[in-house]
Order: C-alpha cells, then sequence, then structure tokens
C-alpha cells in the first residue's frame, strides 16, 4: 500500500548510482531538503546541488542519489494526501515548482534557515503521529507554507532539468487546459481542437515528455478528483459522477473500479475511516 505523506532520510528511500525509481514511485511528490552540498541524479543526469537548497521533483522525474551522497532529509507526498480543495489541486498541477519531467531548486536565504529547520522538525512530529488527522491536517499545512514560499520567492531561484520545447509546453498547456474543462470533457479530441493541433501530435507531445498517452493523463486527473470528492465531500456517487458526464451510476462504478482497483463506495468507506 502506498505511503500517502512520510518524511526521512534519503538514504534509505532512494537507490544508488543513478538507477531510476520513476516507476517505483509513480504518483508521489518529492521535496529534498538539502543542508550540504551534494550531487544527485535527475533524469540520470549527475547534477550538483548546493547546501542550503530546496529541491521539488516531480513524481515523472527520474530520480536518485550517488554513492558519496550525504544524508539529507526528504519529504514525500501524493497527490490525493495534499489535494484537499479544488485549489489544492489546481496549484500542484499548475505550480513552477514540480515542472514536466524536471525539478525545481530553490536557494534557502539565510534568514528563513531557522523557519525550515522548525518546518522539517514539525514534519517529523506528524509524520510520527499520522494516525492522527490532526497531524495530518498540520503536516498538510507545513507542506503548503514551503511550497507558497518558494513559490512567492522563487523568482530568483533556478530551474534545472526542465527543457523548454514544444513537447514540453503542449503537455503543459494540455494539463492547464484539463484543470480548466474536465467537467466539460473527457475526449482527447476536445483538448487538441482547443491547441489547435492534432490528436497525433498531442499524443507525441505527452508520451514523449510523461511517457503517457492523454488519455491516460485525462483519466489520471478525473481519478484524483472522484477520490478527493468520495472523501472529503458528502456528494452520492451519482451527483459525482454525472459533474464528469457519467449520467448512469453503473457506468461510473465500472470505470472507477477498473482503474483503482475497488468500488467508490469501498474507496469512501475506507479511506473516510482512515481520514477520520
Amino acid at each position: 500500500m502506498q505511503i500517502e505523506f512520510s518524511i526521512g532520510k534519503v538514504k534509505t528511500l532512494l537507490p544508488l548510482d543513478g538507477m531510476s525509481i520513476n516507476h517505483q514511485r509513480k504518483g508521489v511528490y518529492s521535496i529534498l531538503l538539502v543542508d550540504k552540498n551534494n550531487h544527485f541524479y535527475f533524469n540520470k543526469k549527475r547534477t550538483a546541488i548546493p547546501e542550503n537548497t530546496i529541491v521539488f521533483v516531480s513524481p515523472n522525474c527520474l530520480f536518485a542519489i550517488d554513492e558519496d551522497t550525504e544524508d539529507n532529509n526528504i519529504l514525500t507526498f501524493t497527490n490525493i494526501f495534499y489535494n484537499r480543495s479544488h485549489h489544492d489541486t489546481e496549484f500542484l498541477q499548475t505550480s513552477m515548482l514540480f515542472p514536466d519531467a524536471g525539478y525545481f531548486c530553490f536557494t534557502v536565504p539565510t534568514e528563513f534557515q531557522a523557519y525550515v529547520n522548525y518546518i522539517v522538525t514539525m514534519l517529523y512530529v506528524s509524520s510520527k503521529n499520522c494516525d492522527n488527522a490532526l497531524y495530518r491536517d498540520l503536516a498538510h499545512n507545513l507542506i503548503e507554507q514551503i511550497m507558497l514560499q518558494c513559490t512567492i520567492h522563487g523568482t530568483e531561484g533556478k530551474t534545472f532539468g526542465y527543457i523548454d520545447d514544444a513537447d514540453h509546453i503542449l503537455t503543459t498547456l494540455f494539463k492547464d487546459l484539463i484543470v480548466r474543462h474536465i467537467q466539460q470533457s473527457r475526449a482527447v479530441k476536445y483538448y487538441a481542437d482547443k491547441l489547435n493541433i492534432t490528436g497525433k501530435r498531442l499524443l507525441k507531445a505527452t508520451q514523449q515528455v510523461l511517457g503517457k498517452t492523454p488519455k491516460e493523463i485525462l483519466t489520471d486527473y478525473v481519478i484524483t478528483q472522484f477520490k478527493w470528492q468520495l472523501i472529503y465531500t458528502d456528494q452520492t456517487i451519482k451527483e459525482i459522477g454525472r459533474e464528469y458526464g457519467f449520467f448512469d451510476e453503473n457506468n461510473f462504478s465500472s470505470f472507477f473500479s477498473k482503474e483503482v482497483g475497488m468500488t467508490p463506495t469501498e474507496y469512501r468507506k475506507l479511506h473516510r475511516t482512515k481520514h477520520g
């Protein structure tokens, strides 16, 4: 079972020598808190990261450590853990901190280092008490603080590993359109038309950048929305399905079960118990 939130030492979580862990950490966002000069592998490229740097690693970025890497703290979380509102979902989907197939580095100013140390300490406390809903809320708020502060002050930061080419631009625009139009359509052609490209061109872009088809990206996003609404709202399953074009509850249940491995009712019961 995938852990929705954790913090620990990087050497306990990552493999050595640039080996890919992408397939093992699907859907996991990582925030690396580097307090010593180190080398890491991003997309199999060895990269030097200076001390007092926060590194935001997107779920589809290949990420590993060097053999001589000093141990550092790493925070990981899933979109299901973070997305507690539509605002959370949109922020995570469009944030510059997690570029597609890449990562973002933010150098922590000297005056903020004590603040970051406090955040890390409280995240460890939250992790040790994660069975308690209040501590899960605290962890969510601490992660949000890190991301908001780095977004606000990050214009002077430097993004590594982001390729500003046509495929990345199209994929980013596609994901932005999904956030804004998913309730209107789940058809790939709808989004390709809005981008004024063919479905084949969109397929090339998303496979190159994310290793996924446009249909898979649409499905991932809508399933994330379904999961959030099942956990955090009192809408009926029928109402949730209708919002996204499933006017037959059985069709919605079949679609959800195929992707998640359990029915919407089972998922709601399991995760509402877990989230208190």
